[in-house]
């Protein structure tokens, strides 16, 4: 008998990673929330939160024609010396730097994502002068692009647990409102094992989008320019277990809520409300360290704010991978009670949609 039971469960979780990848083919609104969704809030934090430069503004060192770079459409500020430029090109002011001090021209830029501006900047220096020669375009070795790509990855870790929340809230409680409202639920309930079939379907559902979600932050914001220097395989699977923990924390939590809710519409109000209060308020969207009190020592015992905080500190190697796993004892206590919790709640709700 558990080994039927286990064996429909596992079919379940492959059909709700199934689901996810047909739908990411056919669906775009499956593209927009779990895909496009995390890249335009990471654009934002990028070029808003951490001080990215306007991608026109360029700084000029020496005799550079800037009339030439003006006329293009460029915004010049002019330094008296390179280590003062470099200074703003490390911290977002610029988007690259050209320098004319040393005799010959040569372009710097300090992230990926502004390598182009750079290029452009050096093409039109370069028939400004109606030089033959190509103007160097050299990527800088700056201390301060490191300081920012950490913080940039830090962030990308956050956001990584903003789409976490919310994916755990629909699916352990928008989902379930539906399938009862419509008579799904019932009929599933009404089957042999198919209780456990859903229940996995919905975890391989979540998981698989939280994987997509997560595999494209990390790509788009290592082009933007994120150090993820340091990182483990030990450091990524320990990240991994502990972003789950807190996304299973929220998912089981959001169970019992399927029981109260009736319409559907009232469960997606009520997930998109809990979740933007979750990740304005419980340092997420908003690292923990920048809230005020007392939203800074509240948001300290928010189950995905301790998997982010511990996450981060496995992923880029603040701490080793044990120690990041050990850590957050609160989040597997809460963890627990969760799941004892959610579970009790399926049940109820499943002996419900058998009766109704």
């Amino acid at each position: 008998m558990a080994g039927r039971v286990l064996s429909r469960a596992l079919r379940g979780l492959e059909a709700g990673v199934l689901l996810f990848a047909y739908q990411a083919r056919r669906s775009p609104e499956v593209l927009l929330w779990y895909l496009v969704f995390p890249l335009v809030f990471l654009g934002i934090i990028r070029f808003a939160l951490l001080g990215g430069p306007e991608a026109i503004v360029v700084g000029v060192v020496g005799d550079a024609p800037v009339d030439a770079l003006e006329a293009e459409g460029f915004e010049v500020v002019e330094y008296d010396s390179l280590e003062e430029a470099m200074r703003d090109l490390a911290g977002g002011e610029v988007a690259a730097v050209v320098d004319y001090s040393g005799g010959s021209a040569r372009v710097y830029y300090a992230y990926q994502s502004l390598k182009g501006v750079a290029v452009l900047a050096a093409e039109v220096l370069a028939h400004g002068s109606r030089e033959d020669l190509p103007i160097p375009v050299v990527k800088a070795p700056l201390g301060g692009e490191a300081e920012l790509g950490r913080l940039m990855a830090m962030y990308s870790v956050n956001i990584i647990g903003v789409q976490a929340v919310y994916i755990a809230l629909y699916g352990g409680m928008v989902e379930l409102v539906y399938m009862r409202r419509d008579g799904s639920l019932k009929m599933v309930a009404s089957s042999p094992g198919g209780a456990a079939t859903l229940l996995a379907f919905l975890t391989g559902y979540s998981v698989a989008a939280t994987a997509a979600s997560s595999t494209v932050i990390i790509a788009a914001a290592a082009a933007m320019g994120a150090n993820y220097s340091g990182v483990t395989p030990a450091g990524v699977a320990a990240a991994a277990f502990l972003l789950l923990a807190g996304m299973a924390t929220i998912f089981a939590a959001a169970l019992p809520l399927s029981l109260a809710i009736k319409r559907h519409e009232t469960a997606s109000a009520i997930a998109g409300l809990a979740g933007f209060v979750a990740v304005m308020g419980m340092g997420l969207a908003i690292p923990r360290e920048e809230l005020p009190e007392p939203l800074h020592s509240i948001a300290a015992y928010f189950p995905m704010t301790m998997a982010v905080e511990a996450a981060r500190g496995a992923l880029l190697g603040a701490a080793g991978p044990l120690e990041a796993l050990v850590e957050p004892k609160l989040l597997y206590l809460m963890l627990a009670a969760s799941l004892a919790l959610g579970a009790a709640s399926y049940r109820r709700l499943i002996a419900y949609a058998v009766e109704e």
